[in-house]
């Protein structure tokens, strides 16, 4: 038996690095190994071109359904790890593409979500969202840069997982598009708690540079705006989106061990770096020495007041509670999916699904930001501070984190088994008229799974089968607002009077307004709006 299972593809790490490189990687991981044997962790790794334990080999580097396949065979036969760590950026293990069900030009332009979530259900190959919907592993993803040649910075990526020894302090660091004031205040009360009292840095009036001292907290809570292959969040669209962060003003400043959520768009989008668009803010984090980044890989959607808190605010908020919590980082993420699905009631609509599939985690998920590891046994072959560092944590008794795991598991195959989600109905789409200005608007059926009679094995995380107690009345509708109508829909649906034009949008960072409401008939069971990050 095993507790960490590192998966990558040989042949993409040597294309890419070389014979060479290749050597240094496998060197990097063989340190890694060891530091996990010292954590209690014993790990193995395995090549999905070259796997062992019969499971099939892939032999095309970017085929996913031959990826999915192989890592399930693993995962079950070394008897289902703790921890599922994913070498590699997408041109190595690629992301698994997700149909968006919220695709609908020039509203949300992403047709497809690229997405890790597959990879922590058990749940065969599917394009399907909805078939994903109650996770069961915890999964991290230790990324390379795509199109990369420089093996030094995947070695010192490995490397810092390596000699992780725990995350500095729980001060942080809030920035937030001022427009979102009032969810962003609600967001870090619930992640952080009351006390001590957490500035947000709001953004404008606030502006960068910051401080060395303030980048320093070890950690990050970004609720801006994001834009596609770009290493820059943005403030308030009512100030045309002024910078918040540009990746090349954290360099340097980062504490090593930081843990950053970010609820932007694109916030954890893995592209290959040119000269007009440097490396990503997420990887230039880890590249510092960050421990972990939690975000999301497209157009991520929440709310911007704190009574209309939703989707990415949930799910950032839960995985941060989880942290502080002294949850390993892909523990924290496992909890933060299974309680937000938990969250949106009795349907998951397309909103949610999207959420769920598009949240992933940069880093090694066995990293425990307050607590290194599951026992600690005595230090042997590593440096003095490491050793030391090691002998005080606190560790968790086995027992109990079998038990917690054990209950994690329970609830994913249970969201799986029993959570109805939303269908889109080809070619419903349809322009609208009426108080609420806007460009189109999205049907979408309510599926209820089939019946939890069936065996569980035949059940767990199939969304294919359909029961016949749908309820074909039952329908939810995603009406988007328009950018040019957004000043006069945010006040309609508010009630006020109409809102002065917003100034000029030089920038032209997509941003989207829906409301999404849920009928029986001519019934309306809810509404609520959301907004694009």
């Amino acid at each position: 038996m095993i507790q960490k299972l590192i998966v990558t593809n040989v042949a993409a790490l040597k294309k890419k690095y070389g014979a060479a490189g290749l050597k240094l990687i496998q060197k990097a991981l063989a340190r890694l190994v060891a530091a996990d044997a010292l954590r209690g962790l014993t790990t193995r790794i395995e090549a999905v071109d070259n796997p062992t334990r019969s499971a099939p080999k892939v032999t095309i580097i970017g085929n996913q359904r031959q990826v999915k396949a192989t890592i399930d065979k693993l995962f079950t036969a070394h008897g289902s790890p703790d921890y599922l760590l994913i070498l590699g950026g997408p041109d190595v293990i690629p992301h698994q593409l997700l149909e968006n069900p919220l695709f609908s030009p020039p509203d949300d332009i992403d047709r497809n979500v690229p997405s890790d979530l597959p990879y922590a259900c058990s749940a065969p190959f599917s394009t399907k969202i909805p078939d994903f919907i109650g996770p069961t592993r915890v999964v991290g993803r230790l990324p390379d840069v795509v199109g990369s040649r420089k093996v030094a910075d995947l070695v010192a990526l490995i490397d810092g997982a390596t000699t992780f020894s725990g995350t500095p302090g729980k001060t942080s660091l809030v920035l937030s598009a001022d427009e979102w004031a009032g969810a962003s205040r609600a967001n870090v009360r619930l992640a952080f708690g009351a006390l001590p009292r957490r500035a947000i840095e709001m953004v404008p009036p606030k502006s960068p540079p910051w401080s060395s001292a303030q980048l320093a907290h070890p950690l990050h809570f970004i609720n801006c705006h994001g834009d596609v292959k770009t290493p820059m969040f943005f403030g308030s669209s009512t100030a045309n989106y002024p910078t918040a962060l540009e990746a090349s003003g954290v360099v340097g400043k980062v504490t090593r061990g930081s843990v950053i959520t970010a609820e932007c768009c694109y916030g954890a989008q893995l592209y290959k770096p040119t000269k007009a668009k440097p490396l990503s803010i997420p990887e230039t984090y880890l590249s510092q020495g960050a421990a972990g980044f939690c975000g999301s890989s497209n157009i991520a959607y929440g709310s911007d007041s704190a009574s209309g808190r939703c989707a990415a605010d949930i799910l950032c908020v839960e995985f941060v509670k989880a942290v502080l919590a002294k949850a390993s980082l892909g523990r924290a993420l496992l909890e933060a999916r299974i309680k937000f699905i938990k969250s949106t009631g009795s349907v998951a609509d397309p909103a949610d699904e999207k959420t769920l599939g598009q949240f992933m985690l940069l880093g090694d998920p066995s990293t425990r930001p307050f607590g290194a590891g599951l026992e600690a046994p005595e230090p042997r072959s590593v440096t003095r501070g490491f050793a030391k560092a090691l002998a005080a944590v606190a560790p968790m008794a086995p027992a109990d984190h079998r038990a917690g795991r054990k209950a994690l598991e329970q609830a994913g195959d249970e969201i799986a088994r029993t959570k109805p989600f939303a269908e889109r109905v080809k070619g419903a789409a349809k322009s609208t008229r009426g108080p609420i200005p806007g460009g189109k608007t999205l049907i979408f059926r309510v599926v209820r799974p089939a019946a939890a009679a069936q065996p569980k094995a035949k059940t767990r995380g199939a969304r294919a089968a359909r029961s016949s107690a749908d309820q074909p009345t039952e329908q939810i509708q995603v009406t988007f607002i328009t950018s040019a109508d957004a000043p006069r829909a945010r006040s309609a649906l508010r009630g006020g009077a109409k809102a002065a034009a917003p100034r000029g949008n030089q920038r032209r960072i997509p941003y989207t307004k829906a409301v999404i409401t849920r009928t029986r008939g001519a019934e309306v069971l809810s509404s609520r709006r959301i907004v694009s990050k």
